[in-house]
């Protein structure tokens, strides 16, 4: 079609000698057999015909949004195609690079995976369990909390320190350890858990900040990998590769940052000593003598694992 034929499509809609469904085939037809004209050069067939199921529910608007005072309803036409090229361009890449730091993601958990595997870290219960035994085996939940419920003052040192780093860890323990840990402090496992459902209920609020931090870093993570393929992919001499290594280096330091923050101790969704010792009846400084005194215990069982 020549230029003067495109801009007598908009009159013959108007003028009902073709519908607009007709006058849009007619530019489907001309942007796949004159690509050329409309920067698609360079693109394979494949990417062309992408390209035109993209826009083929969309080329009917330009009937109604031309407006003749303004222009040429060929030159309308062809800057629509461009700026739709553009942005069909700016999906495409934006895929492409998503699908690339999704390979690195896996790629990196699955080596992680791996390295835990190596260090034996599930050999004690490679089977995927609970987070807590079932409803019916668990017994009632108690909704009130007495100091007398563990037995406190008849526990020996050892089986306080355990109780207390199981309460501690709440928000991680799961019903295979509670299991454990009640065989080995001679309580019931059913209290042990109820006192754990309790003390997770406390951290709703906790938890809920610790999971939209983490998903931050997620998400600097995302950009950290997305800016360091497309530099990747591009010249250094060009305009744009300064601004990618400016925004790669701001992500890449923020999810260092938020990595690292999420590795202490001030991020880590567990309950307060306070907390702990009203449920037990002592005070939050006796807890945290117990807690000091397990890290004391974990490092001598490192340094000397046959005498623990």
């Amino acid at each position: 079609m020549t230029y003067d034929e495109i801009n007598a499509l908009p009159e013959k809609t108007v003028e009902k000698i073709m519908t607009v469904d007709e006058a849009s085939k007619l530019l489907l037809r001309e942007v796949y057999f004159h690509f050329y004209r409309f920067g698609l050069r360079f693109t394979d067939e494949d990417d062309r015909s992408d390209f035109i199921l993209n826009i083929t529910p969309k080329l009917s608007r330009l009937f109604h949004e031309y407006k003749p005072a303004i222009g040429p309803f060929a030159v309308f036409f062809i800057s629509y195609i461009t700026g739709a090229l553009y942005s069909w361009r700016r999906q495409v890449n934006r895929k492409y690079y998503v699908l690339k730091v999704m390979e690195g993601a896996y790629k990196q958990l699955h080596e992680e995976n791996q390295e835990l595997y190596m260090k034996n870290e599930f050999s004690e219960n490679p089977e995927t369990e609970q987070q807590f035994p079932a409803a019916e085996q668990a017994g009632p939940i108690y909704t009130d909390s007495t100091p007398d419920d563990f037995n406190w003052c008849s526990r020996n040192v050892k089986q306080k320190v355990i109780l207390i780093l199981a309460l501690k860890s709440s928000y991680y323990i799961t019903g295979c350890q509670i299991q454990k840990i009640s065989e080995l402090c001679g309580c019931s496992a059913a209290l042990l858990e109820n006192k754990i459902i309790l003390l997770r209920q406390m951290l709703d609020n906790k938890a809920r900040r610790h999971e939209n931090f983490k998903q931050s870093r997620d998400n600097a993570y995302y950009f950290h990998r997305k800016y360091m393929i497309e530099i990747n992919c591009i010249q250094k001499n060009s305009t744009r590769y300064q601004s990618l290594v400016r925004k790669y280096v701001r992500y890449t330091n923020r999810w260092k940052y938020k990595n690292n923050l999420l590795c202490t101790n001030h991020h880590r969704v567990c309950p307060t000593n306070k907390s702990i010792g009203k449920m037990l009846g002592i005070c939050d400084r006796q807890v945290s003598y117990y807690i000091t005194l397990g890290e004391k215990y974990r490092k001598q069982e490192e340094e000397n694992p046959n005498v623990m």
